[in-house]
């Protein structure tokens, strides 16, 4: 049903080993402004980096039984432990400057909740919307930082998310596919009202770092815009990794 699915796999089977290889002897500490204005902004990311994953698993799981979709527990499980390496790196950068971690935060709290309460289709639909706009979040951060640790922490997880969203709009796209096209356009607008919520909130949550990396409120928008209609609008395709290449 999904035939991408195998590529997908070996892809992320073959990183399942990355360790952080940060530039510490490059590192320019950022100034005490610096880090007033990005503390609570990375904390709160890196929350959200951190999930266990049980519930979208255990859903992958249930999916993959119904549909025949042997793979997709496995490709669930492998994808959340890149979204905790991700945490790993941010949490490194943060005990370096004894930024504490967060136990919870609301708007975690919020999409959290929404992904608990629905079945695999539509917790990966709430996911995505997260990782469309961390493209331009973490842009955004390595744009208003001096340190060259936090910069290449960025850049790994900007590289990584391109290949999450591409691995999880081409799960959305098979499983949609066989839904009529009335049902497709209401799931696409309903998935753009969500989108749309969820990117005023983060602009409103986290403008000190995107003003400061040059994001105002407009070329946010746009550009987070722009991904949800590469990856998620009516003219997106599947992807296999290295679709950039």
């Amino acid at each position: 049903m999904i035939p991408e699915l195998g590529c997908w796999l070996e892809f992320f089977r073959s990183r399942e080993d990355r360790v952080p290889d940060l530039p510490w002897s490059d590192e320019l500490p950022p100034t005490p402004s610096e880090l007033r204005r990005i503390a609570r902004s990375i904390a709160t990311f890196q929350l959200g980096e951190s999930s266990d994953g049980a519930h979208l698993i255990a859903a992958a799981g249930r999916i993959g039984r119904e549909r025949g979709l042997a793979e997709i527990e496995e490709l669930t499980e492998l994808f959340i432990r890149e979204e905790q390496f991700h945490a790993s790196l941010l949490a490194a950068f943060m005990k370096a400057y004894e930024i504490p971690l967060l136990r919870t935060e609301w708007s975690d709290r919020v999409f959290r909740s929404l992904r608990h309460q629905a079945g695999f289709e539509a917790a990966l639909c709430v996911l995505i919307v997260a990782e469309l706009i961390a493209l331009t979040y973490y842009r955004a951060l390595a744009a208003a930082t001096g340190s060259a640790v936090l910069r290449q922490i960025c850049d790994t997880i900007v590289s990584d998310e391109l290949e999450h969203v591409a691995y999880e709009s081409t799960v959305l796209l098979r499983l949609r596919a066989s839904r009529r096209a009335s049902a497709r356009l209401t799931l696409r607008w309903l998935h753009a009202l969500l989108y749309a919520g969820a990117v005023a909130v983060v602009f409103l949550g986290h403008r000190p770092v995107l003003r400061a990396g040059g994001y105002g409120f407009s070329r946010f928008w746009s550009a987070c815009w722009n991904h949800f209609t590469q990856f998620v609008g009516r003219a997106s395709a599947p992807r296999e990794p290295g679709w950039r290449i």
